[in-house]
């Protein structure tokens, strides 16, 4: 038993030997299949890459591009996609539109006058631009007639089918008007006169109450009065007063013309005094600031009248440009495909005749709207940059007079 075991121990053993050899020998053989495999599967791609090598080679040396352009290369594939799609549509519509130019029928006569039919959009402008000012001019006509029709009613010549029969001559108008300067003097010296002449009456009455109340003035006060009386009416008292009088008048009509020139400042003389005068170097900033103001306000009313010009000649391009296509705008579509929308909604609740059959005229409405404005997306383009370039044009008008 003992002799069996070791030799069937032997065997064990050597069996394990053989074993973990071939083991190894198969892991070895594995490992060069795999690395077989892998040569075999590499000699077509190597053979794809000398291809390609050989071509490179026939191709101009040029510099190699940055490792950022990589991520670029989708949306440049994108890009012209999207180029490629507009320019066969731009050539769609270019051949359209020489389809349509060559269809249109020359007219000579028509032609012989284009230029004065292009001439025509600059007189439209100037048109719109007279009509803008005609509320403003009418206004003004307006207060101009009821200054007229005062003056009228004043002459009492309400009447007057030709108010301008009744305008002077230049020499007459001078000689009326120093006829007035001599009405005012006389005027003012009859009220002088009048004043005067109440006082001496005034003064008059109340010498005869105290006559009548005294008994008799003694003999040498009547000589004292009379002597009195006759040095008052020989000195230049009364004229000195009504000197006095007319100067002051004449003071206050030169105040009162005076102090109209300083408007809208208001006050009398004494507040007037009190104002502190600015010095000469206060004064010549000022005299600058008001040029320069002056200046600016020049400007400002330039680029203003730019800016009208400019909005003027959108607004009639934009009319000309919807009087001559017929292409429904984009509030109107929006409109149009809300409507659509709306009946759709309807018809899937209701799934009725009545329902199908709105919603089928509201989306053939709007198939039809869709084609037109398709068919005259050019047209569309220029009315949406015209309405842009009017509602900015607004805009700066509106800032520039704020």
């Amino acid at each position: 038993m003992a002799s069996t075991y070791e030799s069937l121990e032997a065997e064990r053993l050597d069996a394990t030997e053989k074993y973990d050899r071939s083991i190894a020998e198969r892991s070895v053989l594995s490992a060069r299949l795999d690395t077989i495999a892998k040569y075999l599967r590499a000699i077509p791609i190597l053979a794809d890459i000398r291809r390609k090598q050989g071509q490179l080679a026939e191709l101009p040396k040029i510099a190699s591009p940055a490792r950022t352009w990589t991520g670029s290369v989708a949306d440049m594939i994108e890009t012209d996609a999207s180029l490629r799609t507009r320019l066969s549509a731009s050539a769609d519509e270019l051949e359209r539109v020489t389809t349509k130019i060559a269809s249109v029928d020359v007219d000579a006569v028509i032609l012989a006058i284009s230029e004065r039919v292009r001439g025509l959009a600059d007189r439209k402008v100037r048109q719109v631009s007279a009509g803008l000012d005609l509320p403003s001019r009418r206004t003004e006509l307006q207060i101009l007639d009821n200054a007229m029709a005062t003056c009228l009613a004043a002459l009492g010549r309400s009447s007057e089918p030709h108010p301008a029969n009744l305008l002077l001559p230049a020499a007459t108008i001078g000689a009326v008007r120093t006829m007035v300067e001599q009405r005012s003097g006389i005027v003012t010296s009859v009220r002088v006169a009048r004043e005067e002449a109440a006082a001496a009456a005034d003064a008059l009455q109340g010498a005869r109450e105290r006559v009548s109340e005294e008994r008799a003035v003694p003999e040498p006060a009547r000589a004292r009065l009379v002597s009195a009386l006759s040095t008052a009416r020989a000195s230049g008292h009364m004229r000195e007063t009504k000197a006095a009088r007319e100067a002051a008048d004449a003071g206050a009509i030169r105040w009162q013309a005076a102090s109209g020139r300083l408007h809208p400042w208001s006050g009398d003389a004494q507040a007037l005094a009190r104002i502190a005068i600015p010095n000469a170097g206060r004064l010549g900033a000022w005299k600058a600031l008001a040029s320069e103001l002056g200046k600016s306000r020049g400007v400002l009313s330039e680029r203003l009248a730019e800016h009208q010009g400019n909005y003027d000649l959108l607004s009639a391009r934009l009319e000309a440009l919807r009087a001559s296509v017929d292409v429904t705008d984009d509030d109107t579509a929006d409109v149009i495909r809300r409507a659509r929308d709306e009946a759709w909604a309807r018809h899937r609740n209701d799934l009725t005749g009545e329902t199908a059959d709105d919603f089928a005229a509201t989306l053939a409405r709007d198939d039809s709207v869709g084609a037109g404005r398709l068919a005259n997306a050019r047209e569309l383009v220029e009315i949406r940059t015209t309405n842009r370039n009017l509602a900015e044009t607004a805009a700066t008008i509106a800032h520039a007079r704020d």
